[in-house]
């Protein structure tokens, strides 16, 4: 369960917005924005795999990872890891919502019509918003250490301040 959890946390994370990324590839013909997006799937494919590699080689010895109880066993830094995976997952929900957008405006059709479709992308960035809530959320979790209802109390202070 140690290990695996965070891989598919990471896993379906990076799979989702390499769906999205691959999407406009087909969707969209522009050459620019087809390089584009077939760099973004490729760096997604190295985030994902620099992602979970940590998840199997974390802890030394590997049992440490479920068992906190042998002598001399340590792990990296478990704060600092999910801290930078949702940092790098941010920018590429906000790269899949902006990646479209040029595009959209150069459609043949009326500016009231550009503005709808931008607006129901622009929901991308609530999404984004959400991610950033999340990554604050969890800076103030230490993992193991805390009980959640302190942590949910004082997110909910950050959040009302």
């Amino acid at each position: 369960m140690t290990v695996a959890m965070p891989f598919f946390m990471i896993s379906a994370s990076f799979f989702v917005k390499m769906s999205i990324t691959h999407f406009y590839i087909v969707l969209f013909p522009h050459t620019w924005l087809q390089k584009l997006c077939k760099a973004q799937f490729l760096l997604l494919t190295l985030c994902w795999l620099a992602g979970i590699i940590p998840c199997f080689v974390g802890c030394r010895p590997f049992a440490y990872t479920w068992d906190r109880s042998i002598p001399g066993g340590q792990c990296f830094d478990l704060k600092n890891f999910w801290m930078g995976t949702s940092i790098v997952a941010m920018f590429f929900d906000l790269t899949c919502v902006l990646l479209p957008l040029p595009v959209f405006w150069t459609l043949k059709m009326t500016t009231a019509k550009k503005v709808k479709l931008t607006a129901v992308f622009g929901l991308g960035f609530l999404y984004v918003y959400i991610s950033l809530f999340r990554s604050s959320a969890l800076s103030l979790f230490v993992f193991f250490q805390k009980p959640l209802v302190t942590t949910f109390l004082r997110l909910f202070h950050q959040i009302l301040i």
